[in-house]
């Protein structure tokens, strides 16, 4: 491969790491206390974009892996069909990455509105939310000797 296209590849490549796993937060492991609000992400922008342009990239992939030659027999003439094939993998690849990005924040924001919903939930007197969540620490009474 030539040094541009290399370079090229390697800039895509490095744009490409996809936003959710860069922008989104989940809920911190269990177990969750009742307050305060947990902070993660509850929107699904970054996935959603992240899903559009990996499909896109994708497609961009699949067309280059459907190049055919154009080179008739017997006459003279450059074939580009296998830089478009090893292109059509590269973004193949590129694609499900981001696409990945996407699973992974889908996952995240689901999982960060369960939680926050449950505390919002308990704050407002559901019983079955509060037993999902950890009490509140309380201050233990202190004793006499």
């Amino acid at each position: 491969m030539r040094p541009f296209a290399v370079r090229i590849l390697t800039g895509l490549l490095s744009l490409s790491t996809g936003c959710s796993f860069l922008a989104v937060r989940g809920p911190p492991s269990p177990p969750i206390q009742r307050a305060p609000e947990v902070d993660c992400t509850r929107s699904s922008v970054a996935p959603v974009l992240d899903l559009g342009i990996g499909l896109a990239v994708m497609g961009i992939g699949v067309t280059g892996l459907a190049a055919e030659s154009s080179c008739r027999p017997n006459e003279f003439c450059i074939d580009f069909s296998g830089v478009s094939h090893a292109g059509g993998v590269i973004f193949l690849a590129v694609g499900g990455l981001v696409v990945g990005s996407s699973v992974y924040g889908f996952s995240k924001t689901v999982s960060c509105r369960a939680v926050t919903d449950a505390q919002r939930e308990c704050a407002n007197g559901s019983a079955e939310a509060c037993a999902r969540l950890v009490p509140l620490p309380t201050a233990a009474p202190e004793s006499k000797p």
